[in-house]
């Protein structure tokens, strides 16, 4: 079988989930056959990679490296990490294999500068994300990154640990709703579902936020991968501005 992608996951499982759900729901495909042959990869043994970053744990670049010797022995060519924070350790990873993998920060940075050039930007993301910064990395200097504040920034977190750790919740939903609706109310402001976990409620955030620009970097990376091993983005399947994501 030739196997196109490797999803290298479980950074959590619910996310690589989703991440396996959009490729199928946002490619066009009249039958099984028409589908990405995707490899799914579940270490659920990698670090906690906001851990690591903040020293407070090992790092999860020797698991990961093992992995990709893994995918790369199957003879995948392409691999997709569903987890911003990882990313963190990309140009790492990306020295350690010989792979191609998918940079879904630099990706989503693409596409937002495309679609929203100038306009401030929150990353909703881990302590590991924020702290270290990793989306900064892949901005114009002169982007206007706005922090949320140590009590925001909780909400945030718990959201994600609490996706992680229980799944999904009217609760958690409920309270990244209410931060984002605080803010959007505060002005124009493009929110960055920087953590694959927000994925996974990204819907059911837009359905309660329809007037907030959100962009979820998951699923920008997804429709990218997508078009780059020459498939085709499933018409109605996204609202993301295909031209934009072009120059991503």
């Amino acid at each position: 079988m030739n196997y196109k992608l490797a999803i290298l996951g479980s950074m959590g499982p619910l996310a690589t989930a989703k991440a396996f759900e959009l490729f199928i729901t946002h490619t066009k495909a009249a039958c099984d056959g028409d589908h990405i042959p995707i490899m799914v990869f579940g270490d659920s043994s990698v670090p906690d990679r906001t851990c690591a970053i903040q020293g407070k744990g090992p790092s999860p670049v020797p698991t990961l490296v093992e992995n990709l010797k893994l995918i790369e022995s199957i003879g995948i060519q392409d691999v997709f990490i569903p987890c911003n924070t990882c990313h963190y350790y990309f140009d790492e990873l990306q020295q350690s294999t010989s792979l191609h993998i998918i940079n879904m920060v630099e990706t989503t940075a693409r596409y937002v500068q495309t679609k929203y050039p100038g306009t401030a930007c929150y990353v909703l993301g881990t302590d590991g994300t924020v702290g270290g910064r990793v989306y900064e990395r892949y901005f114009g200097a002169d982007t206007d990154f706005r922090r949320f504040t140590p009590e925001e920034q909780a909400v945030v977190m718990n959201a994600i640990y609490g996706i992680k750790n229980r799944g999904v919740s009217d609760g958690i939903v409920a309270s990244v709703s209410r931060l984002l609706a605080d803010k959007t109310q505060a002005g124009g402001a493009v929110f960055i579902l920087g953590c694959t976990e927000l994925s996974v409620i990204k819907e059911q955030l837009q359905r309660l936020l329809p007037n907030a620009f959100l962009v979820d970097a998951m699923e920008v990376a997804v429709c990218a991968t997508i078009q780059d091993l020459n498939y085709e983005i499933k018409d109605g399947s996204t609202d993301l501005d295909l031209p934009c994501l072009a120059g991503s």
